[in-house]
């Protein structure tokens, strides 16, 4: 499985847990319209693993508009749970780790995000 179809099979889980009104990207747009859900490579982004073929490090990241406020954040990490438990049973990827906070969305748009730091194992 290539990065592009690991970060599209994740975007796929993560489609069907979201709500509709939130648009999912494989990867990092031009202009990104939130609310919005962004899965980028991390750093290492790819190694050789032990007994499987290849490791990738993502970064699933939710968005919400700076202007929800708390509202906004609350969403968030109820949705970061949500889309974490689900890429778990869906895909066997590990959980790492979740950053939340304000962030610049690609493209430049500023949000409030929740960054699920992942490996997939494939």
């Amino acid at each position: 499985m290539t990065g592009p179809e690991v970060r599209q099979a994740l975007a796929t889980v993560v489609a069907g847990v979201v709500p509709d009104s939130w648009t999912v990207y494989p990867g990092p747009p031009e202009v990104t319209s939130l609310p919005a859900v962004v899965i980028v490579p991390r750093s290492p982004y790819r190694r050789a693993g032990t007994f499987c073929a290849d490791i990738y490090s993502l970064a699933v990241t939710l968005l919400v508009g700076r202007a929800t406020g708390v509202a906004g954040v609350d969403e968030l990490d109820v949705l970061a749970v949500t889309v974490t438990d689900e890429l778990i049973a869906q895909t066997g990827l590990v959980y790492e780790s979740t950053d939340l906070g304000p962030m610049i969305a690609p493209g430049g748009v500023e949000a409030y995000g929740a960054a699920l730091n992942v490996e997939y194992y494939v």
